[in-house]
């Protein structure tokens, strides 16, 4: 009989490296309903959360949009997606370091949110059915933000909250506020 000799080796397998995660683990309206009147004053918070296995490096800007035209992309800021509804939208830039684990809660008031970068009037505007939220949204130097989360992470950086009605009619213009250029890091 023939004699066979085998060898195993090891099979060596490369983890990837640690990389940040952001998520909008939470969207939260004050408040809580879901119908409103274009009137009612409504406060927003988000909730970042890095899900990741290491810390974020850099600062990062966070978009909040009305309805927009289409859904929200890397390098694509609200305000030049502006849908049907006055064009209002929020922008916050986060400078903490978010650890691994980690939240931060953002505001729609106005020592939350970048001013220089934001259209908010404290309500929701008129034809509002959908909010959506894109973390990490900014960095025209990169398809990735100024965040590297790797191809998996940056394929959840955008939330939407939907089923909202805003009834009323509009107080303001629909036409995309002219805004200051904004940097790549807050």
């Amino acid at each position: 009989m023939p004699q066979s000799n085998r060898s195993y080796l090891p099979h060596v397998v490369r983890s990837a490296p640690p990389r940040p995660d952001l998520v909008v683990s939470a969207i939260r309206l004050i408040p809580d309903q879901r119908t409103f009147a274009a009137t009612d004053p409504v406060q927003i918070e988000l909730t970042i959360t890095n899900q990741g296995t290491a810390a974020t490096a850099s600062g990062f800007w966070v978009d909040l949009g009305f309805n927009p035209l289409e859904a929200p992309r890397q390098n694509l800021l609200w305000q030049d997606n502006c849908g049907t509804v006055v064009c209002q939208g929020l922008t916050w830039g986060v400078t903490t370091t978010l650890e691994t684990g980690a939240s931060i809660v953002l505001r729609s008031t106005p020592d939350s949110y970048a001013a220089s970068f934001t259209r908010w009037e404290g309500r929701l505007p008129a034809g509002t059915n959908n909010l959506y939220v894109y973390v990490d949204v900014w960095n025209p130097e990169s398809a990735t933000g100024t965040v590297d989360e790797g191809s998996a992470g940056e394929q959840n950086n955008t939330t939407v909250l939907t089923g909202l009605t805003v009834e009323g009619t509009r107080t303001s213009s629909a036409a995309p506020p002219e805004l200051p250029p904004r940097p790549a890091t807050p």
